[in-house]
């Protein structure tokens, strides 16, 4: 009987660890979506104020659904991050598929950096406000 309750114990701790392990990649990949189609607003649409709701309603339900803030605010940060890496890629592929130019094509990668360090001063601290909102509203229920 003894063995049993172990056994269930152990079988308890790991499905947590799983689920800990599923929840934060499905979070991450969510992340990274949301923002990567939040700069692709911005450089093939040039919708700047879609970008920033977005930015923050994505940051706002991923502290309310982590609940914890440092792993919200590592999340949110390394997510931002790389989604404005893979969106200059994204919209520097076709110019290396057609073969354009290299001249072209880091005149492009430069003028997106540009654009991206201009929004990001103000995009990066009102995610954090936003997760940290998140965070805290989802604590206090």
């Amino acid at each position: 009987m003894v063995l049993v309750m172990e056994y269930l114990k152990r079988l308890k701790k790991m499905s947590k660890e799983h689920t800990w392990i599923t929840t934060s990649l499905t979070i991450m990949v969510m992340l990274l979506i949301n923002y990567i189609s939040a700069y692709c607003l911005i450089f093939i649409w040039k919708q700047y104020s879609l970008h920033y709701v977005v930015l923050l309603i994505t940051s706002f339900l991923a502290g309310v659904v982590m609940r914890e803030f440092t792993k919200t605010m590592i999340y949110v940060g390394s997510s931002f991050l790389i989604s404005a890496t893979i969106a200059v890629g994204i919209n520097v592929t076709p110019l290396i598929v057609f073969n354009e130019d290299a001249l072209i094509i880091s005149t492009v990668i430069f003028s997106y950096a540009q654009l991206l360090a201009r929004i990001m001063i103000i995009s990066l601290p009102l995610c954090i406000l936003s997760a940290m909102l998140g965070c805290f509203l989802s604590e206090s229920f």
